[in-house]
């Protein structure tokens, strides 16, 4: 079967580099400090092909303004097949941070970058044992590598030390947990600094 190699290019092109995308609000889920927001695409087609550690940009209008805010896929790569990006969102008293936690809403439409960014693993480059030591968003990419691990798109052994202040601040706490005590190439540790517990 001879194969249209421009249309194949040009289709391969679209799917990596396409610059805006409009994606959907398809679930919100409501954390005590953070929220987990499902971004899906419209008509159910493949989101650009991305790497786990990679970025997008979203862009907001509020009051008459547009804002444009960076941030970690969290979701395993698989599921950009799927037309499924997610991402994670704190509250804070940054304008695109406090519209997403409080105000965006199940059906909303939002406007999307391609995936970016030089953060991620490469077996020809990294050695096969990855030490993340993270506090705070640092956790954000790092769920997404232990996703991509769980998908088996990725293949290394990962050791986390995720240390906060106190045990309230611990993001993703109880799915770590299991993660932990289910898969035997991640390993993660939690340190307190303000705080002690088992």
């Amino acid at each position: 079967t001879l194969i249209n190699t421009n249309s194949y290019v040009e289709r391969l092109k679209d799917k990596l580099y396409k610059e805006e995308i409009i994606v959907e609000v398809k679930s919100i889920e409501d954390y005590k400090t953070y929220k987990v927001i499902t971004l899906s695409s419209l008509n159910e087609e493949e989101l650009p092909i991305f790497k786990a550690g990679n970025k997008i940009s979203l862009t907001i209008e509020v009051d008459n303004k547009y804002y444009s805010k960076a941030y970690t896929i969290v979701s395993s790569p698989n599921r950009c097949f799927n037309g499924i990006y997610k991402i994670v969102v704190r509250n804070s008293e940054d304008v695109i941070d406090k519209y997403l936690y409080s105000s965006v809403s199940i059906g909303e439409r939002i406007i999307i970058s391609s995936p970016f960014g030089e953060f991620y693993y490469n077996k020809f480059r990294d050695m096969n044992q990855v030490i993340a030591i993270v506090s705070k968003d640092g956790i954000f990419p790092v769920m997404a590598f232990i996703n991509a691990i769980i998908d088996t798109q990725e293949d290394f052994k990962l050791t986390v030390f995720y240390t906060e202040k106190r045990f309230e601040d611990i993001l993703f706490y109880e799915e770590l947990i299991k993660i932990n005590n289910r898969y035997n190439n991640i390993n993660i540790k939690f340190l307190l600094s303000l705080e002690d517990r088992d």
